[in-house]
């Protein structure tokens, strides 16, 4: 690839501002069906190990992914 870009030139949603504000964090990707589909059609039960992996990542970095928020 030989061209870069600067994505919130080429991206419909709008460069944050300085006083933007981090969305809460969303857990429910993982019961969505397209998620799902997507994930276990490369290979089934991969959506569960991405999702453990996500977590124990967390974990080993001092956070609980249960009670996460952003501050």
């Amino acid at each position: 690839m030989t061209h870069m870009y600067d994505a919130f030139e080429i991206s419909p949603v709008p460069a944050p501002t300085p006083d933007a504000v981090a969305p809460e964090l969303y857990r429910g990707i993982y019961g969505m069906p397209a998620f799902t589909a997507h994930y276990d059609g490369i290979r089934p039960g991969l959506t569960s190990w991405l999702r453990r992996s996500i977590d124990a990542s967390a974990r080993a970095h001092g956070i609980d992914p249960d009670t996460a928020a952003w501050e």
